[in-house]
Parts: C-alpha cells; structure tokens; sequence
C-alpha cells in the first residue's frame, strides 16, 4: 500500500491539531491553563489542523465536489468530518478571541472543544474504518487508535512548545 503524501499530512497533521485542541479543551475545562497558554496552543493546534485538512483537499479527485461534500451528512462520515472540523475549528477561533478580548475564559467552552475535537477525529477515523480494501484499518479498533494517535501526537506538541518556551526563558 503507497498512501499519497497529502493523505499521509493529513492524517498526521490534522490529528495532532485536533489532539492538542482536544488537550487544551480540557485543561481549560479544569481550569488548569493559563489564558496566554490557551492562546498559543489553540493556534498551534488550529494552525497544525487547518494545514493538514487543506493537504487533505489535494486528495479530491474533483476538487470541484469539495463543497458537495458537507451536503451527505446523514450517510457519509466525510461529510460529518467536513461539518465537525469545521465547527470544531470556529469555536477554537472564537475561543481565543474571547480569551484574548475579554481576558476571561468560560470552562464550559473548553469541554465544548473537547468533545467537538474528539468527535472529529473519530469521524476521521470511520472514514478508514469502513474501508474494506484495507483490511488492517478495516476493524472495530481504528477509532480508539486513531484518538490515542491524535492524543499522543497533541501531547507532544504540547510538551515540544512548552519546552521550547522554557529554553527560551531560562536559556
């Protein structure tokens, strides 16, 4: 099997971001982030997603059909992965203008962003899950993988950046 390249950036990318939103959703939700943490993480988290999600429109065979995608929500789990990132992506937008705006941040929007964050990358996952031709993806253990992937993967933006910053400070 030789996946493209743009599926490959996807699947990573994509997942880390949704991974590390997911993570700061619930840091935030237990009030243990800083407001100008959420602010970082969430763009770095946005910034990693939305790259890996426009590799993804490189796969398109018709990049004409981009927008019908979102139209099968109730058959296709692409079209439930279109709607739920992009979703889950405006409030992450909105998240850190009101955070950064108001100074203030509301808990509950962080449990919002964790779930929303999780159930994108489960819908991503679904859609390798129901193919057949892959047998190895093809099995009732893809979705858990794939969310245990895209947390480790935002974990370790989490920690890279954090350790980073303290080099920084601490030199």
């Amino acid at each position: 099997m030789h996946p493209a390249p743009s599926i490959i950036l996807f699947t990573v990318l994509s997942g880390f971001g949704f991974g590390l939103i997911a993570i700061v959703g619930l840091l935030q939700f237990l009030s243990q982030i800083s407001m100008v943490d959420i602010i970082i993480y969430s763009v770095i988290g946005l910034f990693s997603s939305t790259v890996g999600l426009i590799s993804s429109f490189f796969h398109l065979a018709n990049k004409k059909n981009a927008i019908k995608s979102m139209s099968q929500w109730q058959t296709s789990w692409l079209s439930r992965e279109a709607i739920a990132s992009i979703l889950c992506l405006s409030i992450v937008v909105g998240n850190i203008c009101w955070v950064f705006i108001v100074n203030k941040y509301m808990n509950q929007v962080g449990m919002v962003l964790f779930l929303l964050s999780l159930f994108t990358i489960f819908t991503t996952s679904m859609i390798y899950a129901q193919l057949k031709t892959v047998p190895s993806w093809n099995n009732m253990l893809t979705p858990a993988i794939f969310i245990f992937a895209a947390l480790t993967g935002g974990s370790i933006l989490l920690t890279y950046y954090a350790s980073v910053v303290l080099l920084l400070i601490f030199g």
